[in-house]
């Protein structure tokens, strides 16, 4: 018995279609036949656990590229659940997204302000403007220093140990993530999303920036 395969390769019928997972508790993989009835081969994955799985699929003669024959499974913990947080999630989204909507039709509708506090809208104009002030502060802090430095060619009263400090704070949160993703086996909890990575990964480097300058560069 012989078999074609999309790219027009030809299998024999001893051909074996195997698999490994990187969690293999976490789904249960079955393969019609044990992976001995030829191409195309039925597989049935079913959850156990939640959590993510990557299970990828092998052949037992090298015939042809299987590099790519892999599938991400997420396995949830209940679909209510799933389904729950998405209406979770855009019910917050709307609520905030309106929640200032209410008063402006109330006082159209009275023809009138009186019975509003403007200290609550003072205080929520400073605070959004505050907190936009803060976001774009976390920002351009350490250029600031930095550009600062570099125009007076010294370090001269600045602390060095607050940099001292935020180094080491960065260099150990990218260590507690590499020891995690070790010890979990889950590397692409750094690179898939590498938003703290990225951000510890920066702060070192402007801290380094500031290192030379202190200790090299303006001494």
């Amino acid at each position: 018995m012989r078999n074609e395969i999309a790219d027009g390769s030809v299998l024999d019928s001893d051909v074996i279609l195997g698999y490994s997972s990187n969690h293999g508790e976490l789904v249960n993989v079955s393969i019609e036949g044990d992976g001995k009835s030829g191409p195309p081969w039925n597989v049935l994955l079913t959850g156990e656990h939640p959590g993510h799985v990557v299970v990828a699929f092998n052949l037992n003669k090298n015939i042809t590229d299987v590099s790519k024959a892999f599938v991400r499974v997420t396995v949830m913990r209940s679909s209510d659940l799933e389904i729950t947080s998405v209406v979770v999630g855009w019910l917050y989204f709307i609520a905030w997204s309106i929640s200032f909507y209410p008063q402006v039709y109330e006082n159209w509708k009275r023809k009138s302000v009186v019975g509003l506090n403007f200290d609550f809208l003072s205080l929520n104009l400073i605070g959004f403007s505050l907190y936009s002030i803060f976001n774009c502060g976390l920002y351009w802090i350490p250029a600031i220093q930095a550009y600062m430095n570099y125009k007076r060619k010294s370090t001269i009263g600045w602390s060095i140990g607050n940099v001292v400090l935020d180094f080491t704070g960065g260099i150990l949160s990218m260590l507690q993530m590499i020891i995690n993703a070790d010890n979990y086996d889950d590397w692409e909890s750094i690179f898939g999303d590498p938003t703290k990575f990225g951000l510890g990964f920066f702060s070192v480097l402007f801290d380094i920036l500031f290192l030379v300058q202190h200790y090299i560069l303006y001494r």
